[in-house]
């Protein structure tokens, strides 16, 4: 992460107050999801593997040339 100046944020949201929480996830369903549902923002999906194939899929995480996310897919159908 040094090397590429890559920050890693997260939050846990456990110290805030229910009213906080409430109102993000409002505002994320009225400001957010709108914009992947109009194509305007986009998963950075690099490729997705069965979940018999998970080996494969961490070797090419290893390798470390992905610049986006891997899938393991448990259910074909679901794709």
């Amino acid at each position: 992460m040094l090397a590429k100046r890559i920050q890693l944020t997260g939050s846990t949201l456990r110290n805030r107050a229910d009213q906080f929480k409430a109102d993000l996830l409002s505002d994320l369903g009225q400001q957010v999801w709108p914009l992947f549902a109009e194509g305007r923002l986009k998963p950075q999906l690099v490729g997705s593997y069965a979940v018999k194939d998970a080996e494969a899929a961490f070797a090419e995480l290893a390798g470390n040339q992905v610049s986006g996310k891997l899938v393991l897919v448990i259910d074909g159908s679901l794709v």
